[in-house]
């Protein structure tokens, strides 16, 4: 079982530690002894990860236990944020670690930052029982998919759902209800899933977002490449074909 142990940061444990280095045959690979980010206990075990390493999450994901992968995935994201987070944004100093890597703080002015979390929302859009699929442009664009965007400043998750589903295919919801959530940390969203259903399947799509959207009958999924299994946006699909 893993704790994070938030209360054990500002004096991490050093006896008996191990750092995650990487992931071989599903399992976690570790070397004796503390690194620098702090990230809890692993069946009691002090476990830490270094600035640095490198983990395949999406192969790691699809072979780990959910639990193996929520702690790969909050490896990950602490990784991703330390890369990011090397200079300070109030006067361009270096950037020094703090409570065990979970702050980043300024060598000169004193400023700290901590980790961040970009919320997005994900829509499972249906229109009499069809289900809303898109052809997302840039990476993974030949994977048919379900919408997605970022919340904006000022914004609920409710109405980052119904603007990014207006903006992106003009189509307007009647209903939204909450589906789940996920952590993604690539590189570092928390994914918040919405069913929706719209009031008419006329689609105009936002050709610089959009590749292609367009409704499909259950039975058409079979011959679509769909997102990878590990995404919520494939457990949402699945969810609605069964």
């Amino acid at each position: 079982m893993f704790d994070r142990c938030a209360q054990e940061r500002s004096s991490p444990p050093h006896e008996h530690a191990v750092t995650l280095t990487g992931i071989e045959e599903a399992r976690f690979v570790t070397t004796p002894g503390a690194g620098e980010i702090f990230l809890g206990r692993l069946d009691t075990v002090p476990i830490y990860v270094n600035p640095g390493t490198t983990f395949d999450f999406r192969a790691a994901a699809a072979v780990l236990s959910p639990e193996d992968v929520a702690l790969l995935s909050y490896a990950q994201g602490m990784l991703n944020w330390t890369t990011r987070t090397r200079f300070c944004s109030v006067c361009a100093a270096p950037l020094e670690p703090r409570q065990g890597g979970h702050v980043r703080a300024c060598t000169s002015c004193d400023a700290e930052f901590y980790p961040r979390t970009d919320p997005a929302v994900m829509m499972l859009v249906t229109h009499r029982g069809k289900l809303l699929l898109a052809q997302h442009k840039g990476r993974g664009h030949a994977f048919w998919s379900t919408l997605a965007g970022f919340v904006e400043p000022g914004e609920s998750l409710e109405e980052a759902a119904r603007r990014e589903l207006f903006e992106e295919t003009g189509l307007v919801a009647t209903t939204l209800t909450y589906f789940g959530s996920q952590s993604w940390p690539l590189p570092a969203s928390l994914m918040i899933g919405f069913v929706m259903e719209v009031e008419h399947d006329a689609i105009t799509i936002d050709e610089s977002e959009l590749a292609d959207a367009r409704f499909y009958a259950r039975e058409e999924l079979a011959t679509l490449q769909l997102s990878g299994p590990i995404s919520l946006s494939r457990w949402m699909i699945e969810s609605w074909r069964t």
